[in-house]
């Protein structure tokens, strides 16, 4: 057992190693994370997860990624230390949750997304908001849906005009 053990930890080594000599290779990102998970060490395998979600090179991949970190950690833990700080990334983890029916987790992640955006100026996809429109519809969130929706009017008239203006 004591040296199965200590071949655990020299392979959860080599990993590491090889994890950092390669920072953005995926299969070595993912084969990290489940050695630091036989490990017992969540911290560091959430860590590493949440950079091989980042550098995933498919929604696939991604998906992968954030299914394992939904079993492992809760929604807002997820959030905090797996999903990259970003629009593009809470995008992304936005939409797989959409995809999946997953309404309050995705909530969750739009008041973030939704925060964040009016803080750095950037937009958020026109399509993702008409989803989280149907999601506050379907439960019956009216207010929040209504006050959505002339936003997105309005932003979408503002930007026709910029265009119409410039043709």
């Amino acid at each position: 057992a004591a040296a199965a053990l200590e071949h655990l930890c020299l392979a959860a080594r080599a990993l590491s190693l090889a994890a950092q000599l390669a920072p953005s290779d995926s299969s070595i990102l993912w084969e990290t994370t489940l050695a630091y998970l036989e490990e017992g060490q969540l911290t560091r395998a959430l860590h590493t997860l949440g950079r091989f979600i980042a550098g995933a090179a498919d929604d696939s991949s991604r998906a992968k990624g954030y299914e394992l970190a939904r079993s492992l950690a809760p929604p807002e833990e997820v959030l905090q230390s797996v999903i990259a700080p970003g629009v593009p990334s809470h995008t992304q983890y936005m939409t797989y949750l959409l995809d999946r029916e997953l309404g309050e987790d995705a909530l969750r992640v739009w008041g973030r997304l939704n925060e964040m955006t009016s803080r750095v100026r950037e937009r958020i996809d026109p399509h993702l908001q008409l989803r989280v429109i149907d999601l506050l519809i379907a439960k019956g969130e009216f207010g929040p849906a209504h006050s959505l929706w002339t936003n997105l009017m309005k932003e979408m008239d503002s930007h026709a005009l910029v265009r119409g203006g410039a043709e």
